[in-house]
């Protein structure tokens, strides 16, 4: 369904950040694009969407397919128009609208009561500005948008940042019901590799800009690499940063 070739992402004027960057996201699965900060995840997602033009970036070399036609560089408008919706980090709402509001713009009751099914806790803070929700609703609100947009495919990054562990849970349960009862083909970029495993069919190991590792997401989460590294989990439990900054030195996977 979505596909990315060999692409090479530049900044202007010559800053390559992504390099020979291929990976498959089949219709109807959820793919986990994992990595540390400044792995490239976000680029990637934007390079798809199209938001990287907005940053003076490119696809400057490969394609992006998607049903058979090439996307790269088309501009964020025509790319949303095809199905494709960027969830961007950070939580892009209108703080000063209500939760309503957010949702109404352009859209039907019934789209809005899709919305409400998905996340039931906005519907009881429909008339709050979006600026008092917490960070977990105003997540859900930035995801229940996209939603209502009927996309085909969703680009997610990093929905748990700066979520509590509980919020957490809940969000990613329901990233997976939009994914299988509303028939939604999703691309989560995410820091947090086990929430991100437990829901992704598919899995690939980003770091600086190259895929490192790539394979189905039970496979991903077995691999000691990964767990030591990007789940922070050794031998004798959990790691602390300052072990798992060992990562930066050792990279088995790239032998």
């Amino acid at each position: 369904m979505l596909r990315l070739t060999n692409i090479e992402i530049t900044y202007d004027p010559f800053i390559v950040v992504i390099r020979g960057l291929s990976l498959q996201v089949p219709r109807g699965q959820i793919v986990a694009l994992l990595g540390s900060n400044g792995a490239g995840k976000s680029t990637t997602l934007k390079s798809i969407s199209g938001v990287i033009a907005a940053e003076r970036g490119r696809v400057t070399r490969g394609t992006i397919e998607f049903e058979g036609e090439r996307i790269d560089n088309l501009s964020a408008d025509k790319v949303a128009k095809l199905g494709i919706l960027h969830v961007m980090e950070g939580r892009r709402i209108f703080r000063e609208l209500t939760v309503l509001e957010n949702l109404k713009v352009g859209l039907s009751d019934d789209d809005i009561s899709t919305a409400f099914d998905f996340f039931p806790r906005l519907k009881e803070l429909k008339d709050l500005r979006a600026g008092y929700l917490s960070g977990g609703e105003q997540q859900m609100l930035a995801i229940a948008r996209a939603l209502l947009g009927r996309p085909k495919v969703m680009l997610l990054d990093e929905p748990s940042l700066g979520l509590a562990p509980s919020i957490i849970n809940e969000l990613f349960k329901t990233i997976r019901r939009i994914n299988e009862e509303g028939n939604i083909t999703i691309l989560l970029a995410e820091q947090n590799a086990i929430k991100a495993l437990e829901i992704a069919d598919y899995a690939y190991v980003l770091e600086n800009g190259r895929i490192m590792l790539d394979g189905q997401s039970q496979d991903i989460m077995r691999n000691r690499d990964v767990q030591e590294f990007l789940m922070g989990l050794g031998e004798s439990g959990r790691k602390s940063f300052r072990e798992v900054k060992a990562y930066k030195r050792r990279k088995r996977w790239l032998s």
